[in-house]
């Protein structure tokens, strides 16, 4: 007698994929993605500097890779600052859909975990993605979830 499965396939950027993956990557996975991958912001410093992708300082990183779930570098851009000098030539390589738990709807803080179990099939991207940037100000909150479930935005650069 044979052995029927049934076997749901998951896309990767539904929102079914999206809590399939949530919370999979392990602190050793995050840190293995930031080895390869910058982690930037879209910034203008101000007058006579450059607007443009500026990664995170590798004191910010250093303290980000510590304790990678919990901890919001996306919108404090005084605990976490960018270098001096922007990266060149990036270009946006592919937008995708971040789930965010939060138990404010008025405080929306994604965390760096959130954003790596986001990314579609992370091994492939490796070898093209430079950076990764959450876009700002991209949230639609998930229906049914009593405010506590929103969809962001993200770009791999390359």
């Amino acid at each position: 007698m044979s052995q029927i499965t049934n076997q749901v396939k998951v896309e990767e950027n539904s929102i079914s994929g999206l809590y399939y993956r949530y919370g999979k990557s392990s602190d050793q996975n995050i840190a293995e993605f930031f080895e390869k991958v910058k982690l930037v912001r879209y910034e203008n410093k101000g007058p006579g500097t450059i607007q443009g992708y500026y990664p995170l300082t590798d004191e910010s990183m250093q303290k980000i890779m510590e304790k990678p779930r919990n901890l919001s570098p996306f919108f404090s851009k005084k605990d976490f600052p960018t270098k001096g000098t922007p990266m060149d030539a990036l270009e946006e390589h592919m937008r995708f859909n971040v789930l965010v738990k939060s138990s404010s709807r008025f405080f929306l803080k994604p965390d760096i975990g959130e954003l790596v179990d986001a990314v579609p099939d992370t091994k492939l991207f490796f070898t093209k993605a430079r950076a990764i940037i959450l876009h700002d100000g991209s949230h639609e909150l998930l229906p049914d979830t009593n405010g506590e479930h929103f969809i962001m935005q993200a770009s791999l650069l390359t």
